[in-house]
């Protein structure tokens, strides 16, 4: 319950109605009262209780030398101005709102509680009052985004607009070597599984080439996240996993023929979060292309080159 209250009592005499003026909740003294005084005005708020309040005010002029007396009684006295406005009453039920607000950039207004939402994946939001998709070639990763970021190199964005995609051809004009990116997501597939499960220095990770995938179905915790790279950290008494990179960053063609992709991640280990990066590099052995499937023979050969960090699940070490 808020109100303002000011007081312009003749020379002499200030303070003369403010003296002797009363505020009663249910016929108490308010407690809880929080008054500030700015230029000679009294801007007061009374927290209340849940329910019906009933509010009285009491004023009465008291001059110095005087007795009380009704304000009203006499204008034969120099009562004064003694002014209240600004009254309010805020967070009643069914009230309608007594100002208007905006929402955090990254966020917009709904109609329930709470009264903003975070933009979903896909969308942003610069001025805190709608989410706009992200508009093609570009992304927003996470919800709450004020702004789209350009694919990296070889990828462009997916149709939701909250990842990227390789592109279907990816090639190096310096050399004569192109590659079918969803060939080559075939083929890791056959040789890794649907869920595309390596295992490597006694590392379990599952590795999904061209979209972020939900977690491993082996995984026996609650998550909503979504992740190109997925690492098992546990498997007892509960198997549970951890993500590695949420983010496709590039996809090129070295100079040397080979594919590397580049994917980052954050990565939070005693305490410190920093941006983990990982990458994958793919090698085409012409000698042993010679199946009779269209995709050839496939060579499952899975090698970490480099980990800049002891090997274990509790670093945030760049694979």
């Amino acid at each position: 319950f808020n109100f303002t209250v000011e007081d312009n009592p003749a020379v002499n005499q200030s303070g003369a109605w403010r003296n002797a003026t009363f505020l009663l909740v249910n016929d108490q003294l308010p407690v809880g009262l929080a008054m500030e005084e700015v230029d000679g005005v009294s801007i007061v708020s009374v927290n209340l209780s849940a329910g019906w309040t009933r509010i009285t005010w009491i004023w009465r002029f008291t001059a110095p030398s005087q007795s009380p007396i009704d304000g009203e009684l006499s204008a034969s006295h120099s009562l004064g101005t003694f002014l209240l406005w600004n009254v309010s009453v805020t967070h009643a039920s069914e009230g309608a709102p007594v100002r208007c607000e905006h929402c955090d950039v990254g966020f917009a207004p709904t109609t329930g509680s709470p009264p903003c939402r975070a933009c979903p994946a896909g969308t942003f939001s610069v001025d805190g009052s709608s989410c706009t998709a992200c508009p093609p070639g570009r992304v927003a990763f996470l919800p709450a985004q004020i702004d789209c970021k350009p694919c990296g190199e070889g990828l462009i964005s997916a149709a939701s607009g909250s990842w990227c995609t390789p592109r279907t051809v990816i090639e190096n004009e310096k050399i004569s070597r192109r590659w079918n990116t969803s060939i080559l997501a075939e083929a890791w597939t056959s040789a890794m599984g649907l869920e595309g499960e390596v295992t490597v220095n006694d590392r379990v990770f599952f590795i999904n080439l061209l979209k972020p995938s939900s977690k491993p179905s082996a995984a026996t915790g609650e998550t909503t996240d979504t992740s190109y790279w997925w690492e098992m950290i546990s498997t007892c008494p509960e198997v549970q996993v951890r993500s590695v990179t949420a983010t496709f960053d590039a996809i090129k063609v070295t100079d040397d023929g080979d594919v590397i992709g580049n994917f980052s991640g954050r990565c939070t280990a005693d305490g410190v979060t920093r941006q983990r990066v990982a990458s994958i590099i793919f090698q085409c052995h012409h000698d042993v292309f010679a199946g009779t499937s269209q995709l050839g023979s496939t060579t499952h050969d899975v090698e970490l080159l480099r980990s800049d960090e002891k090997l274990s699940w509790k670093s945030c070490d760049d694979i």
